[in-house]
């Protein structure tokens, strides 16, 4: 799967859940991705408004994840997905769909 560095301009998705909405599986830009450890990596808000950020989830843990403190954070969703994308691509992750976390 091909992995886009910003959406494309049609996008109308803020968020994961609605670019799933908008184009099914065929969005190759609002992604989850899994490490060789089998951690998922997602994009979320913070704590304020216009705060996002990438977050990871340990196998076997729930609730919201913890920051990646190696991203920074972000005012609008599709920055911080960009700089997930972009660290992914780097490190070597695969992209998931099946089993992704409900908040994601």
């Amino acid at each position: 799967m091909s992995i886009r560095d910003w959406p494309c301009c049609m996008c109308p998705a803020d968020n994961i859940q609605e670019a799933r909405e908008a184009c099914g599986d065929k969005c190759d830009f609002f992604l989850v991705f899994e490490d060789k450890r089998g951690w998922i990596y997602f994009v979320r808000p913070g704590l304020g408004e216009k705060q996002f950020k990438a977050f990871y989830l340990k196998p076997g843990k729930t609730g919201g994840g913890h920051s990646c403190k190696n991203l920074p954070w972000r005012e609008y969703f599709a920055g911080a997905q960009e700089d997930l994308n972009a660290f992914a691509i780097r490190a070597g992750w695969r992209v998931i769909k099946e089993e992704v976390p409900e908040f994601v």
